[in-house]
């Protein structure tokens, strides 16, 4: 009986002592917290640019880099993306890099400065803000910024292998003589032979004399006999 008793309260001890370990869960951590970029003033609303092979406007009079894509705006701040529905404030942390941006051509300020797109003449379109915010919904639906005729420009970077002037490759895939052999399969002088099959001989029997002239040129002939007796 006092060996029951005593297995019971073993078991009644590490069931209390398990119960707070049940009981603490693992705390989930807290999402990290961004710092907000600081607003970007601007005195009047922005002009924009439509850069040529895509659908993204840019402001190219405000010295910080701003985009606007399809609804949004999106600017980057110290190695983080911020995007907001107003150019001015709003701004929220966005994950990652925009999957648009990669289309955007990285020296696109000395273009607009120079006004050259791709090594072509850029006579791009400063849209005013008004027009731009009533027209921009509609021309993305209509892909009017798709159509290279609305472009400005002849030039382009994409999908030509060409960008920023690197990756530039000349002459790629030509290779000079490739799979040719001088004089290959060439002998001099093979399957000729001089003088050979030739013979020249006087037979003579004891009745008489006989003469034959045997020749052969080398080309299977059987050499001829005169029987003419003297």
């Amino acid at each position: 009986m006092k060996k029951l008793s005593f297995t019971t309260m073993i078991l009644a001890l590490v069931v209390i002592l398990s119960i707070p370990c049940l009981a603490v869960a693992q705390p989930i951590p807290p999402p990290p917290i961004f710092p907000l970029p600081p607003p970007i003033v601007f005195a009047q609303p922005p002009q924009v640019v439509v850069l040529p092979e895509t659908e993204v406007y840019v402001v190219p009079e405000c010295p910080q880099d701003i985009f606007f894509y399809n609804g949004f705006w999106y600017r980057p701040w110290e190695g983080r993306w911020y995007r907001s529905q107003y150019y001015d404030r709003g701004w929220g942390f966005y994950r990652g890099v925009p999957s648009w941006y990669g289309g955007v051509y990285p020296s696109w300020r000395d273009n607009y400065r120079l006004h050259t797109w791709g090594g072509h003449p850029w006579s791009y379109r400063v849209i005013p803000h008004q027009e731009f915010r009533q027209n921009w919904r509609g021309w993305h639906q209509t892909g009017y910024w798709r159509n290279r005729q609305h472009w400005g420009t002849e030039g382009r970077y994409r999908g030509t292998g060409t960008k920023g002037g690197t990756g530039t490759k000349t002459g790629t895939g030509t290779k000079t003589g490739t799979g040719t052999k001088v004089g290959t399969g060439t002998k001099t002088g093979t399957g000729t032979k001089t003088g050979t099959g030739t013979k020249v001989g006087t037979a003579k029997t004891s009745g008489g004399g006989e003469h034959g002239a045997g020749k052969t040129g080398g080309t299977g002939s059987k050499a001829t006999h005169s029987g003419k007796q003297e």
